[in-house]
């Protein structure tokens, strides 16, 4: 009994020092801005989380280099990897307070180009073979569909995590925080699965889309098969437009001069509707009582008459 309550506690001891020497991945994220003309704007966005995980070495501690300095550093290695991306690709970083955020971004004048782009900026040559060319899917002038495999974001984001754990003037192993280590051993700057570990594909909607200037979507990873594996996409479907019903416009009969109705012609000094002009004609025969009515009237007041002297007579006799 005893030996088994100190293997829990040992094994307790291992989980908890795990956790503590965890490392808070990089989440990465992308937009894409596509036309039917095959124009566009993409853009690839990395928020490195530095604060509430001092204990954790957390990932913004394992760079050496911030703000100007890292945005120069990956100006350098992208010009040196991919030859000429200098003068289409565009790099940023900022500082959120919570986050750094690293931004590339570049236009493209054509679905081909896109796609070559993205193939370039996943330099790695490991990495390389998870990259497989978007999709579009045309109807007509018209974009109808878009899929991208999430290799993609992989092969980019893995291409420029292998630069930055091979370069010690930007990768700092030990995870240094006010001079202390935060890297408590979990990370010996050679196993490419540790240190500074990028999001794994499919977590949340990693890539939102915008096409032809309609409303943006997020899209998140679906598998191509249930099989344990199995490649997963990023799959756009654009939306069918509905057309709203036209309520029907009543029409006057063929042949008839007649305007529809609440339409009176120009310069008429129409009287409002529910307030006919005034006939005299009509008010004399309104006036004037037909004899049969004048009869009924008659025969009523008789009948009533003669009730009363009725009543009246038995109250006598009554009385007397």
């Amino acid at each position: 009994m005893k030996k088994w309550r100190k293997g829990l506690i040992l094994l307790f001891v291992l989980l908890l020092m795990s956790v503590m020497s965890a490392c808070s991945p990089v989440s990465i994220s992308g937009d894409l801005s596509l036309n039917s003309d095959g124009t566009g704007t993409r853009t690839i966005v990395g928020r490195i989380d530095k604060v509430g995980t001092d204990e954790n070495g957390c990932t913004y501690y394992y760079f050496k280099l911030h703000g100007d300095d890292l945005k120069t550093w990956l100006e350098n290695e992208y010009a040196e990897k991919v030859p000429g991306s200098e003068e289409w690709l565009s790099v940023a970083v900022s500082d959120t307070g919570a986050n750094e955020i690293v931004t590339l971004s570049f236009d493209f004048a054509s679905f081909e180009e896109h796609a070559a782009r993205l193939k370039e900026l996943g330099f790695d040559p490991e990495y390389a073979g998870t990259y497989v060319d978007p999709v579009v899917t045309m109807e007509g002038d018209k974009i109808a569909a878009y899929s991208e495999s999430t290799g993609v974001m992989t092969a980019i984001m893995k291409s420029i995590q292998m630069a930055f754990l091979a370069d010690d003037t930007v990768y700092d192993d030990a995870c240094t925080m006010d001079g202390k280590s935060l890297n408590g051993g979990s990370s010996d700057g050679v196993t490419k699965d540790n240190g500074v570990e990028l999001l794994s594909a499919g977590t949340g909607p990693a890539l939102t889309i915008q096409v032809d200037g309609g409303e943006s979507r997020g899209l998140y990873a679906e598998a191509e098969s249930e099989e344990e594996g199995a490649p997963q996409f990023y799959n756009y479907t654009v939306p069918e437009e509905t057309e709203e019903p036209v309520e029907p416009v009543d029409e006057p009969e063929e042949g008839t001069d007649e305007e529809p109705a609440g339409e009176p012609e120009e310069g008429a000094d129409e009287e409002p509707a529910g307030e006919p002009e005034n006939d005299p004609n009509t008010e004399k025969q309104e006036e004037s009582l037909s004899p049969a009515v004048i009869a009924v009237i008659v025969v009523a007041v008789v009948i009533v008459v003669a009730a009363i002297l009725v009543v009246v007579s038995r109250k006598k006799k009554k009385t007397e």
